[in-house]
């Protein structure tokens, strides 16, 4: 059995996780960095870089409100109307 680290080097390697993604897999690797990461959620989530994770999201939510709205661009729209 490996020895187990102590709590601050595990809060340090998971404050230093090149993101969101990599964070989670490495929480489920092991029950106890899992259980490390449980009591110190908080920290460990304000340190992390959601890389993109976000504007995957933001992404998601335009293209839904340009679906909504026909897919046209009023601005342009309104420019060739005017014209």
């Amino acid at each position: 059995m490996a020895p187990f680290l102590p709590a601050e080097i595990i809060l340090c390697i998971l404050e230093h996780m090149p993101d969101i993604f990599t964070l989670f897999s490495a929480i489920l690797t092991c029950k106890d960095i899992c259980a490390v990461f449980t009591d110190n959620e908080d920290r460990v989530m304000g340190s992390v870089s959601w890389n993109g994770a976000m504007n995957k999201f933001t992404d998601r939510r335009m293209t839904d409100w340009n679906l909504m709205r026909g897919g046209r661009n009023t601005n342009a729209t309104r420019g060739r109307a005017e014209s």
